[in-house]
C-alpha cells in the first residue's frame, strides 16, 4: 500500500534506478530546483543553505544561494562563457572568470559541497560516480558498491526508493520518488580535512525538468551587481 513501509518488498535494481534517473535528467534542456542543505563539516562549524537553481545546457547557470554564514550567501550566474559571482549585500566585490567546463568552479567553500546537484545535471553520466570516487579515503581497487531498497512514506513523498552507492569510507544516499524519479534527498559521507564524516544533507523541496528559462535570466544585472538579489 503507498504510504506505507515496504522493506519487505523485493529491491529494485539500485543500477538499473540510477540509469533512468540519470536517462530524465540527460534528456532534459533545462532544471530547476530548489533546496535546503545542511552542512557540519568537523572544524568548521554547522553552516544551513537554501539552494534556487535555474540551469540550461549547454552551460547557462543562475545560482542563488542563501547561508547562514556571509560565504554561503552569493548569486552566480554564467552566461555561458562567463561566469559572475558575488556575496550578498553592499560593497562586496564581483568577481568574473571565463568557464572552463565547470559551473562550480572556483566556488566558495562549502557551496562546493552544496552544488552536488549542479554537477549532476551537467555530467555525461548523472548521480553514477567518477571511476576514482572514494579511492582517497579506501586506498584500495574496490568496486563501487550499489544498493536500493523501497522505503514506502518520506519527506512528503508517498512512495520512495533510497538507492546506496559506497565504496572504502565514501557513501552517497540518495533517496527518489518512486512515481516521478525527482531526488527529494542526498546524504553524503566520505573524507574531508582527513577525517571521514557527513559531507552533505540536502533536501530537495522542488524540482522541474524542460521549464522554459528565457537567455535574460542568464544576463547578469544591475540588482545583481548591487548584491540585491532575491532569497530563494
Amino acid at each position: 500500500m503507498l504510504g506505507s513501509r515496504s522493506n519487505d518488498a523485493p529491491a529494485p535494481a539500485a543500477r538499473a534506478l540510477l540509469r533512468e534517473l540519470g536517462a530524465r535528467w540527460a534528456a532534459a534542456d533545462t532544471l530547476e530546483y530548489r533546496s535546503q542543505a545542511v552542512l557540519q563539516h568537523q572544524g568548521e562549524g554547522r553552516v544551513s543553505v537554501q539552494t534556487w537553481a535555474r540551469l540550461r545546457r549547454p552551460a547557462r547557470a543562475r545560482l542563488i544561494f542563501a547561508g547562514s554564514q556571509p560565504e554561503a550567501s552569493r548569486v552566480r550566474v554564467c552566461d555561458g562563457t562567463l561566469i559572475h559571482d558575488r556575496p550578498r549585500g553592499p560593497r562586496q566585490p564581483t568577481t568574473r572568470v571565463r568557464f572552463m567546463g565547470q559551473l562550480t568552479q572556483y566556488i566558495a567553500h562549502p557551496l562546493d559541497t552544496a552544488s552536488y546537484l549542479v554537477e549532476q545535471f551537467f555530467s555525461r553520466a548523472p548521480f553514477l560516480p567518477p571511476f576514482d570516487w572514494g579511492l582517497d579515503s579506501a586506498d584500495t581497487d574496490a568496486p563501487v558498491r550499489f544498493t536500493a531498497a523501497r522505503v514506502g512514506a518520506k519527506l512528503g513523498v508517498r512512495d520512495a526508493f533510497q538507492i546506496t552507492l559506497s565504496r572504502g569510507l565514501s557513501r552517497d544516499t540518495l533517496t527518489v520518488d518512486a512515481r516521478t524519479f525527482a531526488p527529494v534527498e542526498i546524504v553524503r559521507f566520505g573524507v574531508h580535512g582527513g577525517l571521514a564524516q557527513e559531507l552533505l544533507r540536502e533536501t530537495i523541496t522542488a524540482v522541474r525538468l524542460n521549464v522554459s528559462l528565457p537567455d535574460a535570466l542568464f544576463a547578469w544585472t544591475a540588482g545583481d551587481e548591487a548584491g540585491a538579489f532575491p532569497a530563494p
